[in-house]
Protein backbone atom coordinates (compact mmCIF):
# COMPACT_ATOMS: atom_id res chain seq x y z
CA UNK A 1 0.00 0.00 0.00
CA UNK A 2 2.98 2.38 0.28
CA UNK A 3 3.43 3.38 -3.41
CA UNK A 4 0.34 5.59 -3.58
CA UNK A 5 1.52 7.57 -0.53
CA UNK A 6 5.04 8.02 -1.87
CA UNK A 7 3.96 8.78 -5.43
CA UNK A 8 1.41 11.38 -4.29
CA UNK A 9 3.92 13.34 -2.20
CA UNK A 10 7.20 12.76 -4.03
CA UNK A 11 8.62 15.10 -6.67
CA UNK A 12 7.83 14.08 -10.24
CA UNK A 13 11.44 13.51 -11.28
CA UNK A 14 11.96 11.12 -8.35
CA UNK A 15 8.75 9.10 -8.77
CA UNK A 16 9.61 8.57 -12.44
CA UNK A 17 12.75 6.76 -11.28
CA UNK A 18 10.94 5.00 -8.44
CA UNK A 19 8.11 3.67 -10.60
CA UNK A 20 10.30 2.49 -13.45
CA UNK A 21 13.34 1.21 -11.54
CA UNK A 22 13.19 1.12 -7.74
CA UNK A 23 9.93 -0.81 -7.43
CA UNK A 24 11.60 -3.65 -9.39
CA UNK A 25 14.32 -4.25 -6.80
CA UNK A 26 12.30 -6.99 -5.10
CA UNK A 27 12.17 -8.95 -8.36
CA UNK A 28 15.93 -9.58 -8.30
CA UNK A 29 16.06 -11.90 -5.26
CA UNK A 30 13.05 -13.75 -6.63
CA UNK A 31 14.78 -14.28 -9.96
CA UNK A 32 18.10 -15.45 -8.51
CA UNK A 33 16.95 -17.29 -5.39
CA UNK A 34 13.27 -17.80 -4.59
CA UNK A 35 12.02 -18.96 -7.97
CA UNK A 36 14.89 -21.40 -8.73
CA UNK A 37 14.64 -22.93 -5.24
CA UNK A 38 10.86 -23.30 -5.44
CA UNK A 39 11.05 -24.58 -8.99
CA UNK A 40 13.50 -27.34 -8.04
CA UNK A 41 11.62 -28.38 -4.89
CA UNK A 42 9.89 -31.75 -5.21
CA UNK A 43 6.61 -30.82 -3.49
CA UNK A 44 3.23 -32.50 -3.91
CA UNK A 45 0.94 -30.89 -6.47
CA UNK A 46 -2.53 -29.48 -5.86
CA UNK A 47 -5.19 -30.64 -8.32
CA UNK A 48 -2.36 -32.10 -10.41
CA UNK A 49 -1.36 -28.60 -11.60
CA UNK A 50 1.09 -26.82 -9.26
CA UNK A 51 2.50 -27.16 -5.76
CA UNK A 52 1.56 -25.08 -2.74
CA UNK A 53 4.48 -22.66 -3.08
CA UNK A 54 3.61 -21.98 -6.71
CA UNK A 55 -0.01 -21.36 -5.71
CA UNK A 56 1.15 -19.01 -2.94
CA UNK A 57 3.10 -16.90 -5.43
CA UNK A 58 0.16 -17.07 -7.81
CA UNK A 59 -2.39 -15.86 -5.26
CA UNK A 60 -0.09 -13.04 -4.16
CA UNK A 61 0.30 -12.02 -7.80
CA UNK A 62 -3.41 -12.31 -8.57
CA UNK A 63 -4.40 -10.27 -5.50
CA UNK A 64 -1.85 -7.58 -6.36
CA UNK A 65 -3.00 -7.43 -9.98
CA UNK A 66 -6.75 -7.35 -9.28
CA UNK A 67 -6.66 -5.17 -6.16
CA UNK A 68 -4.22 -2.72 -7.75
CA UNK A 69 -6.52 -2.43 -10.76
CA UNK A 70 -9.67 -1.91 -8.68
CA UNK A 71 -8.03 0.74 -6.50
CA UNK A 72 -6.65 2.53 -9.56
CA UNK A 73 -10.13 2.78 -11.08
CA UNK A 74 -11.37 4.92 -8.17
CA UNK A 75 -8.45 7.38 -8.03
CA UNK A 76 -8.80 11.05 -9.01
CA UNK A 77 -5.14 11.99 -8.51
CA UNK A 78 -3.15 10.85 -11.53
CA UNK A 79 -0.02 10.06 -9.50
CA UNK A 80 -1.98 7.81 -7.11
CA UNK A 81 -3.68 6.16 -10.08
CA UNK A 82 -0.36 5.17 -11.61
CA UNK A 83 0.98 4.10 -8.24
CA UNK A 84 -1.74 1.43 -8.06
CA UNK A 85 -1.08 0.63 -11.71
CA UNK A 86 2.51 -0.20 -10.74
CA UNK A 87 1.21 -2.47 -7.98
CA UNK A 88 -0.92 -4.33 -10.53
CA UNK A 89 2.04 -4.75 -12.86
CA UNK A 90 4.14 -6.20 -10.07
CA UNK A 91 1.31 -8.70 -9.70
CA UNK A 92 1.74 -9.71 -13.34
CA UNK A 93 5.41 -10.42 -12.70
CA UNK A 94 4.59 -12.61 -9.69
CA UNK A 95 2.04 -14.52 -11.78
CA UNK A 96 4.71 -15.31 -14.35
CA UNK A 97 7.05 -16.58 -11.64
CA UNK A 98 4.27 -18.71 -10.12
CA UNK A 99 4.03 -20.85 -13.26
CA UNK A 100 7.62 -22.08 -12.65
CA UNK A 101 8.12 -22.52 -16.40
CA UNK A 102 10.82 -20.91 -18.49
CA UNK A 103 8.11 -19.17 -20.52
CA UNK A 104 6.63 -17.57 -17.42
CA UNK A 105 10.08 -16.78 -16.04
CA UNK A 106 11.12 -15.04 -19.26
CA UNK A 107 7.75 -13.34 -19.54
CA UNK A 108 8.13 -11.89 -16.04
CA UNK A 109 11.62 -10.57 -16.70
CA UNK A 110 10.49 -9.26 -20.09
CA UNK A 111 7.66 -7.45 -18.33
CA UNK A 112 10.11 -5.94 -15.84
CA UNK A 113 11.86 -4.26 -18.77
CA UNK A 114 8.63 -3.36 -20.55
CA UNK A 115 7.07 -1.84 -17.45
CA UNK A 116 10.24 0.13 -16.80
CA UNK A 117 10.01 1.61 -20.30
CA UNK A 118 6.30 2.35 -20.48
CA UNK A 119 5.93 3.62 -16.94
CA UNK A 120 8.92 5.93 -17.37
CA UNK A 121 7.22 7.34 -20.48
CA UNK A 122 3.93 7.82 -18.63
CA UNK A 123 5.48 9.49 -15.61
CA UNK A 124 7.51 11.79 -17.85
CA UNK A 125 4.22 13.00 -19.34
CA UNK A 126 2.64 13.40 -15.90
CA UNK A 127 5.69 15.38 -14.79
CA UNK A 128 5.28 17.53 -17.90
CA UNK A 129 1.62 18.21 -17.08
CA UNK A 130 2.40 19.12 -13.48
CA UNK A 131 5.34 21.25 -14.64
CA UNK A 132 3.11 23.31 -16.95
CA UNK A 133 -0.12 23.39 -14.93
CA UNK A 134 0.91 22.79 -11.32
CA UNK A 135 -2.04 20.39 -11.01
CA UNK A 136 -2.23 16.61 -10.52
CA UNK A 137 -5.98 16.22 -9.85
CA UNK A 138 -7.39 14.86 -13.11
CA UNK A 139 -10.86 16.41 -12.76
CA UNK A 140 -9.28 19.88 -12.65
CA UNK A 141 -7.55 19.38 -15.99
CA UNK A 142 -8.75 18.79 -19.54
CA UNK A 143 -8.18 19.83 -23.14
CA UNK A 144 -4.39 19.81 -22.89
CA UNK A 145 -4.08 17.94 -26.20
CA UNK A 146 -4.41 21.31 -27.93
CA UNK A 147 -1.53 22.80 -25.96
CA UNK A 148 0.74 19.78 -25.38
CA UNK A 149 0.44 17.44 -28.42
CA UNK A 150 3.79 15.69 -27.91
CA UNK A 151 3.00 15.02 -24.27
CA UNK A 152 -0.41 13.69 -25.31
CA UNK A 153 1.08 11.33 -27.90
CA UNK A 154 3.64 9.97 -25.42
CA UNK A 155 0.89 9.39 -22.85
CA UNK A 156 -1.33 7.72 -25.46
CA UNK A 157 1.38 5.28 -26.55
CA UNK A 158 2.24 4.65 -22.89
CA UNK A 159 -1.28 3.62 -21.94
CA UNK A 160 -1.64 1.47 -25.07
CA UNK A 161 1.56 -0.34 -24.08
CA UNK A 162 0.42 -0.62 -20.45
CA UNK A 163 -2.88 -2.16 -21.54
CA UNK A 164 -0.98 -4.85 -23.47
CA UNK A 165 -2.23 -3.86 -26.92
CA UNK A 166 0.00 -4.68 -29.90
CA UNK A 167 2.20 -3.55 -31.55
CA UNK A 168 3.67 -1.82 -28.48
CA UNK A 169 5.94 -3.51 -25.97
CA UNK A 170 3.44 -4.39 -23.22
CA UNK A 171 1.77 -7.08 -25.34
CA UNK A 172 4.60 -9.62 -25.68
CA UNK A 173 5.38 -10.05 -21.99
CA UNK A 174 1.73 -10.29 -20.94
CA UNK A 175 1.07 -12.86 -23.64
CA UNK A 176 4.00 -14.99 -22.48
CA UNK A 177 2.81 -14.92 -18.86
CA UNK A 178 -0.75 -15.91 -19.83
CA UNK A 179 0.64 -18.71 -22.03
CA UNK A 180 2.72 -19.99 -19.11
CA UNK A 181 -0.25 -19.95 -16.73
CA UNK A 182 -2.47 -21.80 -19.20
CA UNK A 183 0.24 -24.40 -19.85
CA UNK A 184 0.19 -25.21 -16.10
CA UNK A 185 -3.64 -25.21 -16.07
CA UNK A 186 -3.65 -22.28 -13.63
CA UNK A 187 -6.76 -20.92 -15.27
CA UNK A 188 -7.96 -18.80 -12.33
CA UNK A 189 -4.70 -16.87 -12.31
CA UNK A 190 -4.85 -16.37 -16.08
CA UNK A 191 -8.39 -15.01 -15.74
CA UNK A 192 -7.25 -12.66 -12.96
CA UNK A 193 -4.49 -11.31 -15.19
CA UNK A 194 -6.83 -10.84 -18.16
CA UNK A 195 -9.33 -9.03 -15.91
CA UNK A 196 -6.62 -6.75 -14.52
CA UNK A 197 -5.24 -6.01 -17.98
CA UNK A 198 -8.71 -5.17 -19.30
CA UNK A 199 -9.41 -2.96 -16.29
CA UNK A 200 -6.07 -1.24 -16.89
CA UNK A 201 -7.25 0.01 -20.25
CA UNK A 202 -10.43 1.38 -18.62
CA UNK A 203 -8.72 3.50 -15.98
CA UNK A 204 -5.86 4.49 -18.28
CA UNK A 205 -8.28 5.77 -20.91
CA UNK A 206 -10.20 7.64 -18.21
CA UNK A 207 -6.94 9.36 -17.25
CA UNK A 208 -6.30 10.21 -20.89
CA UNK A 209 -9.78 11.68 -21.32
CA UNK A 210 -9.64 13.63 -18.06
CA UNK A 211 -6.22 15.19 -18.66
CA UNK A 212 -6.03 15.75 -22.39
CA UNK A 213 -9.54 15.68 -23.89
CA UNK A 214 -12.63 17.80 -23.33
CA UNK A 215 -12.78 21.51 -22.60
CA UNK A 216 -9.60 23.41 -21.79
CA UNK A 217 -10.05 25.41 -18.55
CA UNK A 218 -9.58 29.15 -18.95
CA UNK A 219 -6.69 29.23 -16.51
CA UNK A 220 -4.70 26.91 -18.79
CA UNK A 221 -5.16 28.96 -21.97
CA UNK A 222 -1.53 30.07 -21.80
CA UNK A 223 -0.05 26.59 -21.29
CA UNK A 224 2.67 25.61 -23.76
CA UNK A 225 4.40 22.38 -24.70
CA UNK A 226 7.36 21.41 -22.52
CA UNK A 227 10.86 22.69 -23.38
CA UNK A 228 13.21 20.68 -25.57
CA UNK A 229 15.08 19.16 -22.62
CA UNK A 230 11.82 17.50 -21.50
CA UNK A 231 10.49 16.77 -25.00
CA UNK A 232 13.52 14.78 -26.20
CA UNK A 233 13.26 12.06 -23.48
CA UNK A 234 9.55 11.60 -24.25
CA UNK A 235 10.28 11.23 -27.95
CA UNK A 236 12.99 8.66 -27.19
CA UNK A 237 10.61 6.66 -24.97
CA UNK A 238 8.00 6.54 -27.75
CA UNK A 239 10.57 5.06 -30.13
CA UNK A 240 11.72 2.50 -27.56
CA UNK A 241 8.13 1.36 -26.80
CA UNK A 242 7.48 0.81 -30.51
CA UNK A 243 10.79 -0.90 -31.29
CA UNK A 244 10.56 -3.25 -28.28
CA UNK A 245 7.03 -4.19 -29.35
CA UNK A 246 7.70 -4.76 -33.05
CA UNK A 247 11.18 -6.30 -32.58
CA UNK A 248 10.98 -8.06 -29.17
CA UNK A 249 14.41 -9.57 -29.75
CA UNK A 250 15.88 -6.20 -28.80
CA UNK A 251 15.00 -7.16 -25.22
CA UNK A 252 14.62 -10.92 -25.41
CA UNK A 253 17.92 -11.79 -27.11
CA UNK A 254 20.14 -10.30 -24.39
CA UNK A 255 17.70 -11.54 -21.73
CA UNK A 256 17.77 -15.14 -22.94
CA UNK A 257 21.56 -14.95 -23.36
CA UNK A 258 21.92 -13.96 -19.71
CA UNK A 259 19.55 -16.73 -18.58
CA UNK A 260 21.47 -19.30 -20.63
CA UNK A 261 24.77 -18.12 -19.16
CA UNK A 262 23.24 -18.43 -15.68
CA UNK A 263 22.48 -22.10 -16.32
CA UNK A 264 18.81 -21.99 -17.40
CA UNK A 265 17.71 -24.34 -20.16
CA UNK A 266 16.53 -21.73 -22.64
CA UNK A 267 16.84 -21.12 -26.35
CA UNK A 268 18.07 -17.76 -27.58
CA UNK A 269 15.11 -15.79 -28.91
CA UNK A 270 15.13 -14.50 -32.48
CA UNK A 271 14.92 -10.82 -33.34
CA UNK A 272 11.29 -10.77 -34.47
CA UNK A 273 9.55 -13.67 -32.70
CA UNK A 274 9.38 -15.29 -29.28
CA UNK A 275 9.08 -18.79 -30.75
CA UNK A 276 12.47 -19.93 -29.54
CA UNK A 277 11.69 -19.22 -25.92
CA UNK A 278 8.17 -20.66 -26.05
CA UNK A 279 9.31 -24.21 -26.79
CA UNK A 280 11.41 -25.00 -23.73
CA UNK A 281 10.23 -25.74 -20.23
CA UNK A 282 12.34 -25.25 -17.09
Amino acid sequence: MWPQKVYAEGPEDYITFMSSVMIKYGVYPMAVFIVPVVGSANLPKILNTANILEYTLGYLGAISAVLGTLLAIFQTDMKKLFAYSSVANMGYILLGFSSMTIVGFEGSLFHVVNHMILKAAIFLTLAAVVFRTGESEMHKLGGLVYKMPLTFMTFLLGIIAAAGIPPLNGFGSKWMIIQALMSKKMVVFAIAMIFASTGAFMYLFRALASIFLGQLPDRFKGVKEVPLTMAVPMFIMMIIMLVAGVVPGVVMRPLTSVLKAAGYNVAIASWTTLEGSLKIQL
